[in-house]
């Protein structure tokens, strides 16, 4: 987020600019909390869903970005991050709100 936008504006943002596609605000939903914690600092993460947009996917970030590519989330690639890993399974199964990264 670059600041002074809401979590919604900065998805419908960095969709046009990263992957070249319009989603309406109201198409939008939210489908994961997580609470994540790493040894020098601590924050949310807010993942966010769209069934529809305008527009071809296209990686419009080469230099950030190797490919785009879609996968059955049975079947994701070995290098997904572990706490998106994580964060995908919870909300395929209707859990929304998570921790990661907590020792307990």
């Amino acid at each position: 987020m670059d600041g002074g936008e809401t979590a919604k504006q900065c998805i419908l943002r960095e969709a046009e600019e990263e992957i070249n596609i319009k989603i309406e605000p109201e198409d939008i939903k939210v489908t994961h909390v997580m609470h994540c914690c790493e040894p020098d600092r601590e924050y949310i993460d807010v993942y966010l869903k769209a069934d529809k947009w305008r527009g071809e996917i296209t990686n419009k970030e080469p230099e950030k970005c190797d490919e785009i590519k879609w996968y059955s989330i049975d079947k994701l690639p070995d290098n997904v991050v572990p706490k998106v890993r994580n964060a995908l399974y919870n909300a395929q199964n209707g859990i929304f709100y998570s921790e990661f990264g907590w020792q307990n």
